[in-house]
Formats: C-alpha cells, sequence, structure tokens
C-alpha cells in the first residue's frame, strides 16, 4: 500500500490557493505539477486523497475548491452585469451578460442579484446618474414606494419608484426627477424585474 506524505497536502492546497487569487480560475492538474514539482501522477492520487478526506471539492477535472475558497465564497455572491436600464422613457434592456462581480454577502443579505448601468436622468432625485452601476435582487414582486426595474410591454425597462394607483387600478411609475411627469401602465403590461437595493458610481 502506498503511503502518503503529509506535507504534499500543504503543498497542493497553498499552491492552489495562490494560483486561484492570481488567476481568479483553478489550476489544471498539469499546472500544478509544474508548479509544484510533482509528478502528475501524484498530483491526481493526492488530490483524489484530499478529497476523499474532505479536505478540497474537487470533480476529478478542473474545479477545486480548498476550506480556504469555500469561506471566501460563503462571505461573497456572484452577480451578473446585464447590461443598461433607462432613467428615462422605457428602452430596450440589453440582457446579455457582460461579466461577473462578487459582492460582500454582509451588504446584501440572500437572494439573486445582478447589475444594470443606468442611462437617462429621471432618477436624480435620489442619486442614480447616467452611467451608475445599479445593484438589483430578482423577485416579482414590490411593494409601494419601492424603486423597481420595470419591464413595459415585451421588451421596454426602465427604472422608476413603483405605486399601485387605486383610483386609476393602473401602476403609476414615478421618476425622481421634478421635471419628468408620472407613467402609467396597465397592471397586465407590467412585470417586476427586480428591486435596486445599492447604486455605485464614479466619484469625479
Amino acid at each position: 500500500m502506498r503511503t502518503k506524505n503529509s506535507e504534499y497536502y500543504k503543498l497542493l492546497e497553498d499552491f492552489i490557493d495562490d494560483y486561484i487569487e492570481s488567476n481568479d480560475r483553478s489550476p489544471s492538474r498539469r499546472e500544478i505539477a509544474a508548479g509544484t514539482g510533482m509528478s502528475l501522477a501524484n498530483v491526481s492520487r493526492y488530490l483524489s486523497y484530499m478529497r476523499d478526506e474532505g479536505m478540497i471539492d474537487f470533480d476529478g477535472t478542473r474545479n477545486i475548491i480548498t476550506h480556504k475558497q469555500q469561506k471566501k465564497n460563503d462571505k461573497t455572491l456572484e452577480a451578473p452585469v446585464l447590461g443598461t436600464i433607462a432613467c428615462g422613457a422605457p428602452v430596450y434592456a440589453e440582457q446579455n451578460v457582460e461579466e461577473y462581480v462578487r459582492l460582500p454577502a454582509s451588504w446584501f443579505g440572500h437572494g439573486d442579484y445582478y447589475l444594470l448601468r443606468t442611462k437617462g436622468d429621471s432618477m436624480t432625485g435620489i442619486g442614480i446618474d447616467e452611467g451608475d452601476l445599479v445593484f438589483v435582487r430578482y423577485q416579482d414582486h414590490a411593494e409601494a414606494g419601492q424603486v423597481i426595474v420595470a419591464l413595459v410591454g415585451e421588451d421596454e425597462a426602465t427604472l422608476k419608484r413603483y405605486y399601485p394607483d387605486d383610483e386609476t387600478r393602473m401602476i403609476r411609475l414615478h421618476p425622481e426627477n421634478e421635471l419628468m411627469e408620472d407613467i402609467y401602465v396597465e397592471p397586465s403590461e407590467l412585470r417586476i424585474q427586480g428591486i435596486a437595493v445599492k447604486v455605485l458610481k464614479n466619484i469625479v
């Protein structure tokens, strides 16, 4: 029976952690062998040992998650940047994912999030300017007064405050700009795509 060298455990774990920090991905087994000086056969064998002993999460291919990476992932959440949202008249919202970013979980709590770039000046009254990144929590309902991503019709999206209007039985989308008027939408024509929770902006 082959003996196990405990020093290899630390060598492999340290190399994997350092590699992920530098490259934002797990190393391949060949990259681990080249970086540690171990043989490819030993790398494969010790990765299996470490997986069996609960030291790493390893799917047998390339994705390796160490305890350090797991703790890091538990404290953050991943959110896609999904293009542009209108702060003005509704415009088409591009849903192509530009990139993914990691966010501190302590800032946002549980839930699924995405980010949208803003266009227009209808929400400047609450500090949302053109070019800002708005953090949005996915949900299909809202309370009166919340800032929502509203999908109007098939593909027109806008960022506005949400107010159900009992008198007209319509939804009032309120811009935070005193020079602009409210938009009234039939409930059947509106879908809520999420609630805006935070804004990231450049300081010039």
